[in-house]
């Protein structure tokens, strides 16, 4: 049952990271891109002991190699988005450069097909 929630809340996230795009957002679209994606590793670790919420995908992504296996995909995707932390407020100017600049249309459009084939790799079958 939890695996289904995180996968909707996923869904929700991946929706608003496409609306974002389709304004021009591309820091908002990243964000929720990320969101997303972490959401759809963390149902795949949903019924595992020990699956605290923690804020880093790739300790996260450390945590569903033992649960699934190494895989290419995650992994690229795990190195793209975590980069695109996310907190958006004062601090904002600090995080761009953490990002190495704003995100591109490019690089939103990278996270939003990254964020849908984890939501695909992990959605209920």
């Amino acid at each position: 049952m939890m695996k289904e929630v995180w996968l909707e809340s996923a869904r929700e996230d991946l929706l608003r990271a496409k609306k974002k795009f389709d304004i021009g957002d591309f820091k908002g679209t990243c964000i929720n891109a990320r969101i997303s994606a972490t959401k759809s590793i963390y149902s795949a670790l949903s019924n595992c002991d020990n699956s605290k919420y923690i804020d880093d995908l790739e300790a996260l992504y450390s945590k569903i190699i033992a649960v699934i296996g190494e895989d290419k995909e995650i992994a690229e995707a795990v190195k793209f988005l975590s980069r695109f932390i996310l907190y958006e407020d004062i601090v904002t100017p600090y995080i761009v450069d953490k990002w190495l600049g704003l995100p591109t249309q490019q690089e939103a459009e990278r996270a939003i097909h990254y964020a849908e084939a984890l939501l695909d790799k992990f959605r209920v079958k």
